[in-house]
């Protein structure tokens, strides 16, 4: 259970001429969610960001917002994303591996996912599209038994089909990239041996073997081939290599990284090359042409550092009508943006400064200090319920400055109300808590739970919210009893109310002030107003776009409704 000895600090500020203090309690257990893979559509408008506790986020590159969040699952490891283009249907697949050794395609309109299936090579380290190749997309997977395996993406049909696998070799296969014509594919290994196959016969053509001769194992953690057919490669050792494709000379080596480099891009001229990775630097190098007096050859350019931790996750993309732009992503779960062609005169940009959907829900009955306020904190596996602490009530005339004491101190501290566990993997999707702190929701891929708060609530309960349920009854008939959770005192016991039947997944959830109705938003963004007193459905709405005007409209539609649609 959640403490907050030690955590409460108090700082003084000014609000209209009067001395305000702010007492701030660090209850909530938070941390933020690293990226771990990108993915960009071929014609750049939208980019695809997976993150450490499995949700997926799908920006648009015109304006940079978030259109839609798939939500995460317990011990989700994806390591990569990949996007194909179905012409059948005229519409993106997204595609993801994992470490669990699954591959998933996702269902961009319901937001989950739609078919999973067996790598059959255990851990997915990265997945590589053919972008050159017409129907059906080849997608080369690397996977942690040695061996590399090709996986078609047919038009209409659902997942990935296995196509064939190369030759098994020692280690694991850590990175794969397509040649630019298609016909031969390269991939780096954990031995820090880069291998080039033939695609048509299955054959090797070139094995070359990384590092400085030391003997020290090292790992090709990313690889590239440029439009030229120069390969470049980023390891373990922090070194940048750039290989002959014909003959697999090195041709040039880059150390300004004094950690691993998780990751390479180029620019699509092939002229520009972005390295990153765990020291956090994001470098930049460039050819320079040949001259009279000088061959070709590449030089370091400059070096940007936005993230506080490591970067584990890079793309160039070029969004319609504009400039390409280079895309990090890093432990520290920020993105930034930078301007490939002014990279040196530019600055990054972040993309959204607070990236994590906020799970905190306030209900304040009454502004009066001496009042507590509600809190409700919705967590990956469970929703905390929190009382804040309180102030003595003074008068306006008292002068704040003559009984600062009086008035900074608290006469009651946060309390640990409740904590109401789900079971499954599953992450909850969204929460609410009324504003009158009577009830509190939340939302997962099993269904809605709605549980009404005592009057007092006073005791310290520790909820599971399937302790007397199975899995499959999670979502009560509208006939059946309401469900009471077990734990705490008679007075501060939790009630689970009963809910319709067959109400989807929300994404979305807003209690209605001054009624008993609760607004719950989908993925296919219709809304739905449910009445918790009688437990039906009143109000149905059907809309094309998932906006937030759905949920100011929820507001201000006839507090009493049949059932029925609207």
């Amino acid at each position: 259970m959640p403490g907050i000895n030690g955590k409460r600090k108090r700082a003084d500020v000014y609000l209209d001429g009067e001395l305000v203090a702010l007492h701030r309690a660090r209850v909530v257990e938070w941390s933020p969610t690293a990226v771990t893979a990108l993915a960009a559509t071929a014609d750049g408008t939208v980019v695809a960001v997976a993150r450490e506790s499995g949700s997926i986020e799908l920006w648009n590159t015109e304006h940079w917002q978030c259109m839609k969040r798939i939500p995460g699952k317990e011990n989700s490891a994806i390591s990569c994303l990949a996007w194909t283009f179905d012409k059948s249907s005229g519409r993106w697949r997204l595609f993801s591996g994992g470490l669990d050794g699954l591959l998933t395609e996702w269902d961009l309109t319901l937001l989950q996912a739609s078919t999973v299936s067996d790598s059959n090579g255990g851990a997915v380290w990265s997945l590589a599209v053919d972008s050159q190749q017409g129907s059906p997309q080849r997608v080369a997977v690397a996977c942690d038994d040695g061996a590399l395996r090709i996986f078609e993406a047919q038009d209409g049909v659902p997942g990935l089909q296995y196509a064939k696998t190369f030759q098994r070799t020692e280690g694991r296969v850590l990175s794969a990239a397509w040649h630019p014509d298609s016909s031969t594919i390269v991939t780096g290994t954990s031995t820090g041996v880069i291998h080039a196959w033939e695609v048509s016969s299955n054959r090797e053509l070139l094995r070359i073997t990384a590092g400085n001769g030391s003997g020290a194992e090292l790992c090709i953690w990313s690889l590239l081939v440029l439009p030229d057919g120069t390969m470049v490669s980023g390891d373990s050792a922090g070194s940048v290599q750039l290989w002959d494709s014909q003959h697999g000379t090195l041709l040039q080596a880059f150390s300004q990284h004094k950690a691993d480099v998780m990751a390479v891009a180029a620019s699509t001229d092939g002229n520009t090359i972005f390295a990153t990775g765990i020291d956090v630097q994001v470098a930049c190098f460039r050819k320079l042409a040949a001259t009279s007096t000088s061959l070709e050859k590449w030089v370091y350019l400059d070096t940007r550092r936005p993230h506080t931790h490591d970067v584990r996750a890079m793309l160039v993309l070029t969004p319609p009508d504009a400039d390409s732009l280079l895309l990090t992503g890093a432990n520290d779960a920020q993105l930034f943006a930078y301007s490939v062609r002014h990279f040196q005169t530019s600055h990054p940009v972040r993309v959204c400064k607070v990236p994590q959907r906020p799970g905190l829900h306030l209900a304040a009955p009454s502004l009066k200090p001496s009042q507590p306020v509600s809190l409700l904190a919705v967590q990956p596996l469970h929703v905390d319920l929190w009382r804040t602490g309180c102030t003595a009530e003074h008068s306006k005339q008292q002068k704040p400055k003559a009984d600062l004491a009086s008035l900074a101190s608290l006469t009651a501290l946060p309390t640990h109300l409740a904590r109401i566990k789900k079971t499954g993997t599953d992450h909850i999707i969204c929460g609410a808590l009324s504003p009158d702190g009577a009830r509190l929701a939340f939302s997962d891929q099993a269904g809605l739970h709605v549980y009404k708060l005592p009057s007092e609530a006073t005791a310290r309960t520790d909820t599971d919210a399937d302790a007397q349920a199975e899995e499959g009854d999670m979502a009560a008939s509208s006939h059946s009893k309401p469900q009471q959770a077990a734990g705490g005192q008679a007075e501060g016991k939790l009630v689970r109310l009963a809910m319709p039947e067959g109400l989807p997944t929300f994404h979305e959830l807003h209690f209605r002030p001054r009624s008993s109705q609760l607004v719950g938003v989908t993925a296919q963004g219709s809304l739905l107003v449910v009445d918790l007193d009688t437990a039906e459905v009143c109000i149905h709405l059907v809309c094309l776009l998932w906006t937030w005007t759905l949920l100011r409209y929820a507001f201000i539609l006839p507090a009493c409704c049949g059932p029925g649609h609207c």
